[in-house]
């Protein structure tokens, strides 16, 4: 998935954020948008990240020499 969605999933949860969980307290639609976009990327690059030490772990098992 790549950063233009997440932006695009990022206002649609920004709006749905401040229209149906806060209707009396009235946040900058910035503010809540900015931090929907941070979440979302950071959601993003632990994804990567997380899959990046899976496959160096997967790696390292099948091309180290086993101990006997």
């Amino acid at each position: 998935m790549g950063f233009n969605q997440l932006t695009f999933r990022a206002y649609r949860k920004a709006a749905t954020f401040k229209m149906e969980r806060l209707p009396l307290i009235r946040l900058s639609q910035s503010i809540v948008l900015q931090v929907c976009i941070v979440k979302s990327k950071l959601e993003w690059l632990s994804k990567v990240i997380l899959q990046g030490f899976l496959l160096f772990y997967l790696l390292q098992l099948l091309l180290l020499p086993k101990a006997k």
